[in-house]
């Protein structure tokens, strides 16, 4: 198998001791980004939630990969403790860190009136990572709103928010999008 795997194993077998080790490597700033990401692996692998205060932590690093890592564990726990520092993750210059940053934000916050206006003002953002996450987001906006930032993200000159934006159309399942996307379609052609 492979070395996330090893150290998932270990993580079963001896749980307690696992954490302790883990939680100094983690904070260890000599330790390579690498070895921290393995064990954020790991950690994912065997759902436990008293890992939570190791991935709290974990996020605090300065390597954006390792955050990421611990994002992901902290989501596949379905934690809600580290919304505070989802607002500084969301800032992250790594694109899918952005990505997972806005994901679990919109998940624990949902139709907050705020978070919803951050969301729109994506859709209108310079950066094409922004408008993509927009389109991802979208569906959390009243249906008729999401439609209408959809279409405008259907125009847009990035082939990758384009796409992100048909996914999220055809996510909303609604009637009326099939012939917006016909429509969308032929133009592309």
């Amino acid at each position: 198998g492979s070395r996330a795997d090893g150290l998932a194993f270990l993580v079963r077998v001896d749980p307690d001791r696992s954490k302790s080790v883990f939680k100094e490597v983690l904070i260890d700033k000599r330790v390579h980004a690498d070895a921290k990401s393995l064990i954020l692996q790991a950690i994912t692998e065997v759902p436990d939630p008293s890992w939570e205060p190791t991935l709290l932590s974990a996020l605090d690093s300065n390597s954006e990969r390792v955050q990421l890592e611990a994002l992901r564990a902290l989501e596949s726990f379905k934690s809600k403790q580290h919304g505070e520092r989802l607002l500084k993750l969301c800032k992250s210059k790594l694109p899918d860190l952005k990505f997972a940053a806005y994901a679990a934000r919109t998940r624990l916050v949902g139709q907050d009136e705020e978070w919803l206006s951050e969301i729109r003002k994506l859709v209108k953002a310079k950066a094409s990572v922004d408008r993509q996450i927009a389109a991802m987001l979208a569906g959390v906006l009243p249906r008729d709103q999401a439609m209408e930032y959809l279409t405008l993200l259907l125009q847009d000159p990035n082939l990758a928010v384009k796409t992100e934006a048909l996914m999220a159309i055809g996510q909303l399942r609604r009637r009326d999008t099939v012939p917006l996307l016909i429509k969308r379609l032929e133009a592309e052609t």
